[in-house]
């Protein structure tokens, strides 16, 4: 009597695994998307957040009123009278991502003070919003 000495995995055994995998791949697929959306919201509004720091900082260090104008829901531009200093499409990098903010313009003079009063930013996608404030004094509040 001889034993074979058999080594690796049947064609069951593959159809098997393959079949899992699937399984596996297809109830993961809503929580990569849901994740996507997520990284996208929370990498928009710090981009935004970012920008408004840097019009405001840049008003300090020249002495000079800095204008930060929301055209649409996805571009915004940093100007400085009639010079643009940027200018940034969010649609490209976080497609479904929206932003608005109050009277859809923000100002730094060269102290800081954002003039116009108190302004509220909100990103938004199919996921949730996030928002943060811009008080008189020129503060920006923390992301919520």
């Amino acid at each position: 009597m001889t034993v074979k000495n058999e080594k690796g995995f049947t064609l069951v055994d593959l159809l098997i695994g393959v079949m899992i995998s699937g399984i596996l791949v297809i109830a993961s697929a809503p929580n990569f998307s849901r994740l996507m959306h997520a990284f996208r919201l929370n990498g928009a509004v710090r981009i935004v957040w970012g920008d408004i720091q840097k019009a405001r900082l840049l008003a300090i260090k020249e002495g000079q009123t800095i204008r930060m104008d929301f055209f649409t829901n996805t571009s915004y531009e940093i100007s400085r009278g009639p010079t643009t200093i940027l200018r940034r499409n969010l649609s490209l990098a976080y497609p479904g991502v929206t932003v608005s903010i109050t009277n859809n313009t923000v100002s730094f003079g060269s102290s800081g003070t954002a003039g116009g009063g108190g302004k509220t930013v909100e990103v938004q996608n199919a996921l949730g919003t996030k928002r943060f404030t811009i008080i008189t004094t020129g503060r920006i509040g923390n992301i919520s």
